[in-house]
């Protein structure tokens, strides 16, 4: 008996095929063809990936102003009850501190309830760069000057931050308002953070151009009057958290995750 579907000989009484294993059909001795195997139904159609959908030519970031006015409020609450609550120790450390907390922290914090107001949308993304609006002034990032986009955690507050590669475009283009108010916060950061010192002075060239050929960065920031301090505000924020601008709770409209994801995707795509 020959299979038909290898042709191998096979005796009349078998039967499989000892050669490829199929099953001989028919009565022993007969050379009736094997049963084949019935194929193996069609596999579905293989669906193409889902395309992803560009960013868009303008995004608006719109930031929920009656729920950061909320957190704002009781946030200089808790700040205003534990200045008082310092002031009370009695220690002249803790009575600065104190006092620091109820003048910057809360009374200075329900200052900026009007402007918060007032602030429609806080960010303005397009494929060549972000609009920063803040409650005290403006400036633009290019993504081509980005190095990084990362998050950093404050006081159990996760931010957003952008790491520059040189700051030049952005200090040209900040508003008076923005120099002028880092001009007079920096004092009180500097404060909080018991941080004096300044990054090292290659760095603070590399940074900003301006600095070039300057043998004391302090005092070439000083020459150059609110802008100085504006970039020295930008060198300490480096130093202390990694990263230059950053971006907390009362200017996102989503989570600090979404808006990691959304800024990197705009950078990916300059």
């Amino acid at each position: 008996m020959y299979c038909v579907m290898c042709g191998a000989q096979n005796p009349d009484y078998g039967k499989f095929c000892h050669k490829c294993g199929e099953r001989l059909a028919g009565p022993q001795g007969s050379n009736s063809s094997v049963v084949a195997t019935p194929p193996p139904p069609p596999s579905p159609p293989r669906q193409p990936p889902v395309p992803i959908a560009p960013n868009p030519e303008r995004l608006d970031i719109k930031p929920k102003t009656a729920r950061n006015v909320v957190l704002l409020v009781l946030g200089c609450s808790l700040f205003t009850v534990a200045g008082f609550y310092l002031m009370s120790m009695g220690e002249p450390q803790n009575i600065a501190v104190g006092l620091l907390c109820i003048l910057f922290f809360g009374g200075g914090g329900l200052i900026m309830i009007p402007k918060l107001l007032r602030r429609k949308v806080s960010m303005v993304l397009t494929r060549e760069g972000m609009e920063q609006i803040t409650p005290y002034g403006n400036a633009h990032v290019r993504w081509s000057d980005v190095e990084k986009v990362g998050m950093v955690s404050i006081f159990a507050n996760k931010m957003v931050g952008i790491r520059l590669r040189n700051y030049d475009a952005y200090v040209h283009s900040m508003s008076p308002e923005m120099t002028e108010f880092l001009r007079k916060t920096l004092p009180y950061m500097k404060l909080i953070a018991r941080a004096t010192s300044m990054l090292s002075l290659p760095e603070a060239c590399k940074l900003w151009s301006q600095l070039e050929g300057s043998a004391d960065p302090k005092e070439g920031l000083k020459a150059f009057g609110k802008v100085g301090s504006y970039v020295e505000a930008l060198l300490w924020s480096r130093q202390q958290y990694g990263y230059d601008v950053l971006f907390a709770w009362q200017d996102r409209d989503r989570s600090a995750e979404a808006l990691l994801d959304l800024l990197q995707s705009y950078c990916a795509g300059a």
